[in-house]
């Protein structure tokens, strides 16, 4: 494989198939798919396998993945362990069409490695399948029995943290309706949690530790989630959503004043 970017050395073992920082900096393809190719499918619109794409409109895949590797790192974390918290949730909602359940867990179990009291978290999941499928942007054909050529998610699972909820802090992947696969399979793997500001599937590896943990974002990763809120509120909305991302969108802002107390957001009812 051809050098196509530069990090500083690192032997850790982050992800199962781009295994270390080494491996990243000499990735030219994924499953026999060439970078160049993944861009095309990845970026939103054109020929983006989804409209709203997999990356930023002005990001390569490879730019992505770089990023929240680096992010993870000053985490002190690895992609394997932020996945493994997640898998907690999958499987929690019941076997049907559209279905949510409140769940608990300690935060000292699902990210041991950070070493953290215990604390127990409450959170809500939310899972409903779709009308079609969602192909992995590394499915090749000419590989038909490989892991990625026969993921196939068509159910969406949203989990938030109650203690997030009033500053808008979520967070949505794409699963299939047996539980087998799903977009935790990409981070786990590569590293991969989408990019994009405004992609509602991007899980930004600092949102997932704040969401597992129950401690608000600061710094950058507040940034992020306010720059998130206000691309949202730059979509076509329903009245009722445009007036609850604005007010988690002022209490997320409101984090920036030392000492403020986010405002009660209510979420939708389970029947909405």
């Amino acid at each position: 494989m051809g050098q196509t970017s530069s990090a500083p050395a690192d032997t850790v073992q982050r992800a199962t198939i781009i295994k270390t920082f080494d491996d990243l900096n000499k990735l030219t393809e994924i499953n026999g798919v060439s970078l160049q190719e993944i861009d095309k499918r990845a970026a939103p619109g054109g020929e983006s396998w989804a409209f709203s794409g997999f990356i930023g409109p002005n990001q390569t895949f490879l730019e992505c993945l770089m990023l929240d590797w680096q992010i993870v790192r000053g985490l002190g974390l690895t992609h394997i362990a932020l996945a493994e918290g997640l898998r907690k949730f999958l499987g929690c909602t019941q076997d049907e069409e559209y279905s949510w359940v409140e769940r608990s867990f300690d935060r000292a179990e699902l990210l041991p490695s950070l070493n953290l009291s215990s604390e127990t978290q409450s959170f809500a999941v939310y899972y409903s399948q779709t009308r079609g499928f969602q192909d992995s942007i590394f499915k090749n054909d000419d590989r038909p029995e490989s892991e990625e050529s026969t993921q196939e998610l068509d159910a969406d699972v949203i989990i938030y943290n109650k203690k997030l909820y009033d500053i808008g802090l979520t967070l949505h992947f794409g699963a299939n309706g047996e539980w087998k696969r799903s977009q935790l399979d990409w981070i786990e793997r590569y590293g991969f949690y989408e990019g994009g500001d405004v992609n509602e599937y991007r899980l930004d590896p600092r949102f997932i530790v704040a969401t597992l943990t129950g401690q608000p974002p600061q710094g950058e990763a507040l940034d992020a989630l306010i720059a998130r809120l206000e691309g949202q509120l730059e979509q076509p909305l329903s009245g009722d959503d445009q007036l609850r991302i604005s007010a988690q969108l002022a209490n997320a802002r409101g984090l920036r004043t030392p000492g403020y107390v986010p405002k009660p957001v209510p979420p939708p009812s389970a029947d909405e």
